[in-house]
């Protein structure tokens, strides 16, 4: 192209042939940011490492930010996309195939149901928002006009799950600790998924904790996004009803969340009973239907008093 003089009809050609390796070189980048699902080195790569020094010098500071937080909204869907699918391959198809079992059979159901519950709905909300993103971000790269569309669409149809699932996480949260604290096998099992490579030294209850974290992260990008957004541009409106939506989350699962608390507090003190020998009573603690009204500190007289 620099060999070639001013005026010449090949420097027209030679300039759309550079464009155009251009452009396929970022396709190229883009595909293996995506596919690689945040592993690897490309799980590293920023807005910035993916988009050519003329663009990013040709939007303003609010624009260039603006895209970076896009980015990074994706981006974090990818992961927790991604962790969702390990919670089953590390976890429940791992529990599902252990021979010999790792929990014995008769309980192994009813373990996952109460522990994982209905995570694999969860992944399929995401699943499907996820290639939303990636649709709008192979269309639109390095300037992504807005993602809200996906966003709302998705608040509107993961809110049932969430419902479901935030409440639950006391009672799998016990379920776990009570079945380290019983089943050496179960301990060593989870020791073990810790150094799974995807498991990235997180435990089993991390795991299971993932998508509460990731409501309020949601909470966290876009409010950026809008803050970055023009006064005259759709998401202005948009945006603070995504936001509604998953903040009322938080609000509505608390009830559930308190109700599951008090009911692990009924299981501990049921596990922490003790009684002299030939004096055990069963205070049916372990009904579904019992609920904990009030706890407090209660204190034995003895027979010489109080002193």
């Amino acid at each position: 192209m620099k060999e070639t003089t001013e005026g010449n009809p090949d420097a027209y050609y030679l300039a759309e042939a550079i464009e155009a390796i251009r452009n396929l070189q970022n396709v190229a980048q883009l595909r293996t940011f995506q596919t690689a699902m945040g592993e690897g080195p490309t799980g590293k790569w920023e807005w910035h490492d993916i988009v050519a020094k003329d663009v990013r010098e040709s939007l303003s500071k609010a624009e260039a930010k603006r895209q970076s937080i896009i980015f990074e909204l994706i981006k974090g869907e990818m992961a927790y996309v991604r962790d969702l699918e390990n919670i089953g391959l590390i976890y429940v198809q791992a529990l599902r195939e252990g021979d010999p079992p790792v929990i014995p059979r008769e309980r192994l159901n009813g373990f996952i149901t109460d522990v994982f519950h209905n995570f694999s709905e969860l992944h399929s909300h995401h699943r499907k928002l996820l290639d939303q993103l990636h649709d709008i971000q192979r269309d639109e790269h390095p300037r992504i006009k807005s993602i809200t569309a996906p966003m709302f669409d998705a608040a509107l149809n993961f809110r049932d799950a969430y419902m479901e699932y935030i409440p639950n996480y006391p009672i799998a949260a016990y379920r776990i600790d009570d079945e380290m604290a019983n089943n050496i096998y179960f301990k060593t099992f989870v020791d073990q998924c810790i150094r799974h490579l995807d498991a990235h030294c997180l435990d089993m209850k991390n795991f299971i904790n993932r998508p509460i974290p990731r409501l309020l992260r949601y909470e966290l990008l876009l409010k950026g996004i809008m803050d970055e957004t023009p006064a005259n541009h759709e998401d202005r409106e948009a945006i603070p009803q995504v936001l509604e939506i998953i903040m009322s989350l938080g609000k509505e699962t608390e009830p559930g969340v308190q109700s599951a608390k008090q009911k692990v507090q009924l299981w501990c003190y049921n596990s922490n009973l003790q009684f002299k020998p030939n004096e055990s009573v069963d205070m049916d603690l372990l009904n579904e239907n019992r609920s904990l009204i009030h706890a407090g500190k209660l204190l034995r007289q003895p027979d010489a008093g109080f002193e």
